[in-house]
C-alpha cells in the first residue's frame, strides 16, 4: 500500500510539474515581411537592426522571400510595434507579422 501511494504522488507530481517544463522550454519564432530590400546590404543591415535588441536570439533574413524570421531568447517578448520600428529606422517597410512557438527540439 505504502509503494501504490508514492506512485500515484509521484505521478501526480509529474502531471502537475510536465506541461510547465514544456512551457518553459519554448521560445517565439517570428516571420516578418519586409518591404524594400533590394541587395544583400539590405539583409545585412535589417540583421544588424535586429541583433541589437536584447530579446532577439538570431535573425535569418531573405532577400528572396522579403522575409525576415527572428527567433526571441527563452521567456524574452517584443511587441509588433517595435518590430515594425526596427525595420522603419533600418529604411524598410514592415509588412505581415506572424508568430509561433517552438519547442526547444524544434529549434534545431
Amino acid at each position: 500500500m505504502r509503494i501504490r501511494t508514492k506512485s500515484t504522488v509521484l505521478a501526480a507530481l509529474f502531471a502537475a510539474i510536465f506541461p510547465l517544463l514544456l512551457l518553459a522550454e519554448q521560445t517565439t519564432q517570428i516571420d516578418v515581411k519586409v518591404d524594400g530590400m533590394v541587395c544583400g546590404s539590405c539583409v545585412q543591415a535589417i540583421k544588424k537592426s535586429f541583433l541589437e535588441h536584447d530579446s532577439i536570439e538570431s535573425t535569418k533574413v531573405s532577400l528572396s522571400t522579403d522575409q525576415a524570421t527572428l527567433t526571441l531568447k527563452q521567456g524574452m517578448e517584443i511587441e509588433d510595434d517595435q518590430i515594425r520600428a526596427i525595420i522603419k529606422e533600418a529604411g524598410y517597410q514592415p509588412g505581415e507579422i506572424a508568430r509561433k512557438k517552438l519547442n526547444s527540439a524544434e529549434d534545431n
